[in-house]
């Protein structure tokens, strides 16, 4: 049982020491570094290789997470097989934040079975992605992160877990709970972080994890909370 907590790139550079710091607080087991700078840019993967090397003596276990912006690449599988370069390197699991881009846009593009198949080549891959696009990417089996982010993404999470259940077993989605603000900064509250970590109980039993992101938004407050949850949770 464990909880993984996604990290964004100035947590893993700026924000190094807070990061950590809220990692411990929450008890998390894994961190998922949203990588994305690192493939674009060669010169920025010794920052990615030193969290890497921490988390590590931390015993933390780590992943690597590509943004949705791979599939406006004139060369994906190049992006693919960095991701997966660099993972080996760093002994990391790989992800594939598979998210739209320029929705309602001229440019829109979106996934489908046909883009996902390249990804699904490398046999550790996991998927993160909402439950709207979800059926665009189609059947794969692979360890889901089901984004519920959202303030009152919880509130339908049935829903959420039957959509994700007809591409992978339930067994295999995995809860993202998360701290955002929202554009008119109703931060969410203590107790609306309790209810949603109460909501997903049953579901995190049958992965055997919870996720949160990031840890930028993730007070320590909140860190404590997850921690205590976790702790009923699975005792």
């Amino acid at each position: 049982m464990t909880i993984d907590l996604f990290v964004n790139w100035k947590d893993i550079t700026d924000l190094r020491d807070r990061t950590f710091e809220i990692l411990d607080a929450c008890g998390a087991k894994r961190a998922i570094v949203m990588a994305q700078p690192a493939l674009n840019k060669p010169s920025l993967r010794d920052k990615v290789r030193s969290f890497a090397i921490e988390c590590h003596q931390r015993s933390l276990a780590v992943s690597l997470c590509t943004g949705p912006a791979v599939i406006e690449y004139a060369a994906p599988l190049e992006m693919r097989d960095r991701l997966a370069a660099l993972c080996t390197e760093v002994r990391a699991t790989p992800m594939l934040d598979a998210e739209p881009v320029h929705v309602g846009r001229p440019n829109e593009q979106r996934w489908s079975p046909e883009r996902i198949a390249p990804w699904l080549t490398i046999p550790e891959l996991q998927i993160t992605t909402t439950r709207m696009e979800a059926p665009r990417i189609g059947a794969h089996g692979r360890v889901t992160y089901a984004q519920l982010e959202g303030q009152a993404s919880t509130a339908t999470l049935d829903h959420a877990l039957r959509t994700f259940e007809r591409y992978t077993p339930i067994e295999r989605v995995v809860p993202v709970l998360g701290s955002f603000d929202s554009p008119d900064g109703d931060k969410r509250t203590i107790d609306e972080v309790r209810t949603d970590l109460e909501r997903c109980t049953a579901q995190a039993r049958t992965c055997g994890r919870l996720a949160m992101f990031v840890a930028q938004t993730t007070s320590l407050a909140e860190a404590q909370l997850i921690r205590e949850w976790a702790e009923r949770a699975w005792p």
